[in-house]
């Protein structure tokens, strides 16, 4: 009798045990994140770690304006983003674990304004942003002016033996030594300046990852501009 009872006591517990943990899953997971730098301006990419939401998490959705609709899905619980405007976004997080279950948090985060909005994009021959060595890729920048400022350039910075090409400059004049563009005029708010350009990858480049980086410079009315150009950075060879 004593070994029976064991025996159900034993069964009992599996099946409490079990149903706890059925319980468990069923708990939606913690969606938490943080974001650096606390107090971007529209030309500062932030960066946003999601990796406090514990590590069964499966899938992370953000909606960078609150809209309700998710801009950017991914496995990974870090991402940057460049905000197109200034204001108090709230930002969406939306985390799904690996059993299905989802938890949404929300921040608000205090965009200042710059005196341009500037990007720079890669379009490569084969996605994302990779390239053979021999062959080239084409890079644009598009700047959007917020203030009148006083002769505005571009200077952009490749890998040594890399050769650009330049395609479009608008208004500006190009030196090619330097790759750099210049306008020699006040640009009043509103307009819009870009500039594209083709660069070559020498052939017999090692297959490695390479970083492009670029500095806007002007002047506004009151004081001298430098932004370091955001947005597209890397480039990967293979």
């Amino acid at each position: 009798m004593k070994k029976k009872l064991s025996a159900i006591l034993v069964v009992g517990a599996l099946i409490l045990v079990a149903g706890r943990l059925a319980l468990v899953h069923a708990q939606a997971p913690n969606a938490a994140f943080s974001f650096s730098p606390v107090s971007p301006d529209i030309n500062t990419a932030v960066t946003f770690d999601a990796s406090s939401s514990g590590s069964a998490i499966s899938q992370y959705e953000w909606d960078f304006n609150g809209d309700g609709k998710y801009d950017l899905t991914t496995t990974s619980p870090k991402i940057t983003h460049l905000f197109d405007d200034s204001g108090k976004p709230s930002v969406t997080l939306r985390v799904t674990d690996q059993h299905g279950s989802q938890q949404t948090v929300a921040q608000t985060i205090s965009v200042s304004t710059s005196t341009v909005r500037i990007r720079r994009e890669i379009s490569a021959p084969i996605s994302p942003n990779r390239v053979s060595a021999g062959s080239a890729f084409q890079v644009t920048i598009t700047v959007k002016f917020l203030q009148s400022v006083t002769a505005p350039g571009i200077s952009e910075t490749v890998p040594t033996g890399w050769r650009i090409s330049s395609v479009q400059q608008g208004n500006a004049l190009y030196k090619s030594s330097e790759n750099a563009w210049l306008m020699t005029s006040i640009v009043d708010p509103g307009t819009t300046w870009q500039i594209v350009y083709d660069v070559t990858v020498p052939s017999g480049t090692p297959s490695a990852t390479y970083s492009i980086t670029g500095l806007f410079s002007s002047r506004s009315v009151s004081h001298p501009i430098q932004i370091q150009i955001p947005g597209d950075n890397e480039i990967r060879v293979i």
